[in-house]
């Protein structure tokens, strides 16, 4: 039982971070965790765990970090469970927020259960309902019941892919960071690696490793942050042989907003809207902001000095009131013609509860499972209007019959004021044809599964929404499959074969439907080599590619190349990846990739048929052409005599050998261009240290014709005196310089040098006294003064001693900045006069050989500016 205790201390701390979204900040930081076993306990532990709380000028920052695994029994309970809270792998475009993965279950003669971070699968015959969140399950007999705090809605969402990478936009109310699962043609793929994501604006791009064309299929599992009101998820279950009753429930408190309040303003549009979603005024002063209100609209008055935190939503088309200006990195109030609006669309809080039966009965070789359902929702509990639509019904049926062969008879049906939120079943969704607009309301669906000689058979038809008609057949064998089906007026033929010769194996495909055609030929060895040319007709005209992948390792060299070449007739498009590494005879990586679009202008438009003649409807509320297979609209395309070329080239190259390290990186774009290289070596030659870092950046903005570069070196060598003591000279060199459409707008050298000594044995002392002249200039915006002298002596201090088990530490950097002239403008804030310090003391304690706990006081001052100064305790613990 002290080992439960534990287990749950540890998910009651590892779980904070979410409820501080929801309630008060009331958690005991300091909390007693003991691990005690019995003689027969059998847990295995293993992770680390750390905790951060810093207090400051900034205010309250709570932070931590944990991962473990553990499996064993302990008397006559069996436990088994992670507990996670870091970051996701590879490089992705912001940063990530704690996201945690935090899960513990059990197994006891009484029942069983689990508590944490929990995916609840309901896989019911009216529709796949999926719950997620932060809570518990516990069973007991036939009893079963969960709860959860619910972080998001949970969607699934299919992207229609373009010629290009990205970005595509999934969901533009955000999505929860770390919930996301991309299938990319059915296989999982891994963020870094194959995609980037902005949470913030729910969208993805494609890494060059990952070539993206119109006849990819992409399929995004993911959780939308469009919740707005504390959510509880709820369900119980009683099961009695073969048949079970059951409930579920979501429900929003309309007294827990998040992110905003709700004033009588707010309180009376959401009386008003009924089901509808409103707009809400984008702005609050909650916890401050970068914003400050003038008249009807927002203006950014710096990071931290405004009064209101503003919240933007996208809608383009000229259609905002404001625009992101990379300038200030934020947005600007423009009156018209802008792409944003100070505004956040808000959904009602909603309530839904379902109810159903499920019984399973059998005669011989057929079984027959039948399953009534109610849904009672409110899709607005602020309002007492549109609630005539609450009550839903529903009901779902299976037939079975099993001899050799299969035979099945599915169907469902649910009405219109059915609001629970089910499952978007994409599997279903795509062989029937439908698009993500089409709300399956009713499906009905016999088919034939059979399986003769290594060939399996499945051959069907339904009819979906009691009107429109489907048939397909598929086949699998051994090397190959072929299928087909037709909805509608739609219908899809695919087909592929592979012939294993040795290692080598060929293959060929094809792929028809109404509105694309492709064919294909390849040749591969498994994990090495694929070679693929294929043949491409869609809406967008006909084409042709080639794909190309290669991925040798010889020794200690390892490499990986891939090439794609589209050509269509309105655009060619080539994308490719080289990267390679070696640990021989250091360890060195380099990675290029490449880019590059050529798109043919047109118009687009759309001719509208006959009723159910078109694969387009027209959205009388959003004006847009809708794809939907019973529509009465076609699309049309005529080309121009335009081209628009885009290109984009990144280059990277890293290296760490035994005395430094080095990394040389390179982004270039039509727009922009980046290039970055630094590195550091240190070299003992006799009784010298020789050191050197040095690092250098340069970008462009080609639009505005804006320039900026910033090169830093010091260098110097070390004196060893003894064993423990080195001191030596440094030099010093940093320039800056940023230029707009050839104006310099600044331009600043310094120079200056440091005299260094450090002391390291029990205790250490590192110190350095210096002094750096810098001459600045800004011939743009001050040309009258021409360049003005600033000097800046330097004083800096390290010092560290151990005493009764705790290591004592302090540093401060302390300088002295001044000039005969006044420095005007922007000069006076990057380099304020006066007295300017950096501190930082405390202390740590080991507490084993691999754990840690630090308690600091650090920050920044100026006589004249606001003091930045914060209190810090933290600890990392590893077992």
């Amino acid at each position: 039982m002290p080992i439960i205790i534990f287990i749950a201390s540890l998910i009651s701390t590892g779980l904070d971070s979410i409820y501080y979204r929801y309630l008060p900040l009331d958690t005991n930081l300091y909390q007693k965790i003991e691990i005690v076993g019995g003689e027969d306990d059998d847990i295995r532990l293993s992770g680390t765990k750390s905790f951060l709380v810093s207090y400051g000028a900034s205010g309250l920052v709570v932070d931590q970090g944990m991962w473990v695994n553990f499996s064993g029994n302990t008397g006559d309970l069996t436990i088994e469970g992670s507990i996670a809270d870091q970051e996701g792998e590879g490089d992705i475009t912001k940063g990530l927020f704690e996201v945690e993965n935090t899960r513990v279950g059990f197994i006891a003669p009484w029942g069983s259960g689990q508590v944490g971070d929990l995916i609840l699968s309901h896989n019911l015959l009216t529709g796949k309902i999926r719950q997620q969140g932060v809570g518990g399950e516990l069973g007991v007999g036939p009893l079963t019941t969960g709860l959860v705090v619910a972080r998001g809605y949970y969607r699934r969402r299919r992207i229609v892919p373009q010629d290009h990478q990205g970005p595509y936009l999934v969901d533009d109310q955000g999505i929860i960071p770390g919930s996301e699962q991309i299938y990319f043609n059915g296989i999982p793929v891994l963020k870094g690696d194959d995609y980037l994501i902005d949470y913030q604006s729910g969208e993805i791009t494609f890494t060059p490793t990952r070539p993206v064309s119109p006849i990819d299929r992409i399929e995004v599992d993911y959780l939308s942050a469009s919740v707005r009101f504390l959510k509880l998820s709820s369900y119980g279950k009683a099961v009695y042989k073969d048949h079970r009753i059951g409930f579920l429930g979501d429900f929003e408190d309309p007294s827990r907003p998040i992110g905003f309040e709700i004033d009588a303003e707010r309180r009376s549009a959401f009386e008003s809207a009924g089901d509808s979603m409103i707009w809400i005024d984008g702005g609050d002063t909650i916890a401050g902001g970068d914003y400050l209100k003038v008249e009807d609209h927002y203006q950014f008055a710096g990071f931290g000095e405004g009064n209101y935190r503003v919240q933007f939503t996208y809608v383009g088309g000229d259609s905002g009131d404001y625009v992101y200006d990379q300038t200030i990195h934020a947005y600007r109030y423009t009156g018209n013609s802008g792409d944003y609006v100070a505004k956040v669309k808000i959904y009602p809080p909603q309530k839904s509860r379902f109810v159903y039966t499920n019984s399973e009965f059998k005669i011989g070789s057929m079984k027959a499972t039948l399953e009534p359902a109610v849904a009672v929702s409110d899709q607005n509990l602020l309002s007492s209007r549109d609630d005539e639509d609450n009550l839903g019904l529903g009901f779902g049926g299976r037939l079975e019959y099993e001899n050799g062969l299969r035979a099945y008879l599915d169907a469902y049906d649910r009405n219109e004021n059915f609001q629970f939120p089910i499952q978007s079943e994409y599997d279903l969704n795509y062989l029937w044809g439908a698009d993500s607009e089409v709300v399956m309301l009713s499906r009905y669906q016999a088919g034939l599964l059979a399986h003769y000689s290594g060939v399996d058979l499945n051959l069907g038809a339904g009819l979906l929404n009691r009107r429109w008609p489907r048939v397909f057949i598929k086949t699998d064998f051994k090397n190959g499959h072929l299928g087909y089906s037709r909805f509608r007026k739609r219908y899809r033929f695919d087909g592929g074969y592979d012939l294993p010769v040795y290692f080598v194996v060929p293959g060929i495909g094809v792929l028809l439907e109404d509105d694309r055609r492709l064919s294909y030929l390849q040749l591969r060895i498994p994990e090495v080599f694929k070679v693929q040319y294929k043949m491409v007709e869609d809406t967008l005209g006909k084409g042709n590619g080639f794909d190309l992948l290669l991925s040798p390792s010889l020794g200690p060299l390892e490499g990986t190349l891939s090439w794609t070449r589209n050509t269509w007739e309105g655009r060619n498009w080539d994308l490719a990846s080289l990267s390679a590494s070696t640990t021989y005879p250091f360890s060195i990586t380099g990675s290029f990739n490449l880019n590059r679009e050529v798109k043919r202008r047109y118009d687009e438009f759309y001719v509208e048929v006959d009723p159910n003649e078109g694969d387009y409807r027209l959205d009388t509320i959003t004006g847009r052409y809708i794809r939907d297979p019973g529509g009465n609209y076609i699309r049309k395309i005529h080309y121009l005599d335009e081209y628009d070329i885009t290109s984009t080239y990144i280059y990277r190259l890293l290296s760490d050998f035994e005395y430094g390290s080095m990394e040389i990186s390179a982004n270039l774009d039509d727009a922009r261009t980046e290039f970055r290289s630094g590195g550091d070596l240190f070299l003992p030659i006799g009784l010298f240290d020789l050191s050197a870092s040095g690092d250098y950046t340069r970008n462009r903005e080609k639009i505005f014709d804006a320039k900026d570069s910033d090169l830093d070196i010091e260098t110097g060598p070390y004196f060893r005196l003894n064993r423990f003591w080195r001191v030596g000279p440094f030099g010093h060199y940093h320039k800056a310089e940023e230029s707009e459409s050839g104006t310099r707008i600044r331009d600043e050298t310094t120079t200056g040098g440091k005299v260094r000594t450090s002391i390291s044995s029990t205790m250490g002392i590192e110190a350095y006294i210096g002094y750096d002249l810098i001459k600045a200039s800004s011939p743009a915006y001050f040309p009258e003064i021409g360049t003005v002298l600033i000097r800046k002596p330097l004083l800096g201090i390290d010092l560290y001693f151990p005493i009764m088990g705790f290591r004592l530490f302090s540093f401060v950097d302390l300088s002295y900045i001044y000039s005969e002239e006044d420095l005007p403008g922007f000069l006076s804030i990057l380099h304020p006069t006066g007295y300017n310090g950096v501190y930082r003391v405390g202390f740590d304690r080991k507490l084993t050989e691999k754990s840690t706990l630090t308690l600091s006081y650090h920050g920044r001052f100026h006589p004249e500016y606001k003091w930045d100064h914060n209190l810090s305790f933290s600890s990392r613990l590893r077992f």
